[in-house]
């Protein structure tokens, strides 16, 4: 499959070769064409790198203390690229001017977050920039624009810089700071081609929607024993897979009801039992998992991973994390970070305990809604819950047990197995 100028979207279940359908169409192409490919995966770099090594894909190395350096020497040569997705969010202008010289192809693997909300540590510089008058906010936009010639390459604050400098950070209502990424970027491209599922839900599709970026949506199908090709949506396999077998939900009251409220095992509702009442539900939460881990699933450490917010809550005590009021030292070792994309070193682990309730930050909300757009929230919710699971050894198509205690992520898991399952019955224990 050929494609001309524009925006593509490969939208398809995970392990439905989106990937190795990538890897065909750079080794096809002609050896003029020019790629740059993203993933969040960093074990991926050397698979990609190998499997495309007729087209040099290299991947940036440190100069001068810094990948971003790197990234741009690479790109200044006119190489094929394999990197991560943060590399390209801090671009300069001559990036730029080097992916229009060469006509890059950009491929996206696992669509960008195209709204961010930056944390603590980058909210307290830019406070400390704003009380400088080294920052100025648009009263209509709330966009920051920096008014410093003050020089901070090559300090820890080089990175917010330029984040500012490039004209991509909002002050909401004076409490937090969101990152948008920057559409220069991706109209600097000859192709862009994201890799995804359920790219409807994700705010990478409201975002092309605000900059009026058209897209087309291109299929994936298998060739032969383990090749993958692009093709015309209506010529792509199928996306329901037989997992509901292999997917077992634990279904005990007991130990589900500290979820049963439609806000129950959210940030908030973490940030407040703290507040309120010293941690007292966090502990439960912690009890809860350690009596499934060690009574329901009867596993080991090492074929578990669970996973709990690890934001930073301050207390009488000083800063602590969430995490902390949940984890027990035997289990320790076994956690995942909720948002975890770029790890594929647990797909030996066979029991879960997924303990979040996701909710998409209000500031990110608030952006979209100023444009016109309302995010599907369970639908966010689902993809970025999946995303996590699929760290498990379900990826290889092995049985997985998971504890889910939030009725609503459980109930939005469940329908999904459901619907995406072509039979058989859904066992719960």
């Amino acid at each position: 499959m050929k494609f001309a100028k524009g925006f593509y979207i490969a939208d398809a279940i995970m392990g439905k070769g989106k990937t190795s359908a990538s890897i065909d169409y750079i080794n096809r192409s002609d050896v003029r064409e020019r790629f740059l490919y993203l993933t969040p995966f960093e074990a991926e770099f050397e698979r990609i790198a190998s499997a495309c090594s007729e087209r040099d894909m290299v991947t940036p190395v440190e100069v001068k203390g810094r990948k971003l350096n790197g990234l741009r020497n690479l790109l200044r040569g006119g190489n094929n690229i394999v990197s991560s997705h943060a590399l390209l969010e801090n671009y300069t202008n001559d990036m730029l001017e080097y992916i229009r010289k060469y006509n890059y192809t950009l491929f996206i693997d696992e669509a960008y977050e195209a709204a961010r909300v930056l944390d603590e540590d980058d909210l307290g510089s830019f406070r400390h920039f704003l009380a400088n008058g080294e920052v100025s906010i648009d009263k209509r936009t709330s966009l920051a624009v920096w008014e410093s010639d003050k020089c901070y390459d090559g300090t820890p604050l080089e990175e917010i810089v330029n984040m500012i400098k490039t004209h991509n950070i909002l002050y909401v209502h004076n409490q937090a700071l969101l990152w948008i990424f920057p559409v220069e970027i991706l109209l600097a491209f000859k192709n862009v081609i994201v890799l995804t599922y359920k790219f409807n839900v994700n705010p990478l599709s409201y975002y092309f929607d605000i900059h009026d970026i058209k897209y087309q949506f291109i299929g994936v199908k298998k060739v032969g024993e383990r090749n993958y090709v692009f093709c015309p949506v209506d010529e792509a396999d199928d996306d329901s897979m037989d997992i509901i077998s292999k997917v077992h939900v634990v279904d005990v009251d007991k130990l589900n009801s500290i979820g049963d409220d439609e806000f129950d095992l959210s940030v908030n509702w973490g940030r407040k039992d703290i507040k309120n009442s010293g941690g007292e539900n966090l502990f439960k939460l912690g009890k809860n998992i350690q009596n499934v881990q060690k009574n329901i699933f009867k596993c080991s450490a090492k074929d578990f991973i669970w996973t709990f917010y690890d934001k930073k809550i301050q207390t009488e005590f000083g800063l602590v994390s969430m995490r902390e009021f949940v984890s027990d030292k035997n289990i320790k070792k076994s956690f995942l970070a909720c948002n975890a994309r770029a790890q594929n070193r647990w797909g030996d682990r066979h029991y879960l305990a997924y303990c979040v309730n996701l909710q998409i930050h209000p500031s990110t909300s608030t952006y979209f809604k100023s444009n016109g757009i309302l995010i599907d929230k369970d639908g966010w919710a689902l993809v970025n819950m999946l995303q996590w699971i699929w760290r498990s050894a379900i990826r290889n198509g092995e049985e997985i047990w998971i504890y889910i205690p939030s009725m609503r992520m459980r109930g939005l898991f469940c329908r999904w197995v459901e619907d995406i399952s072509k039979g058989g019955e859904q066992i719960d224990i």
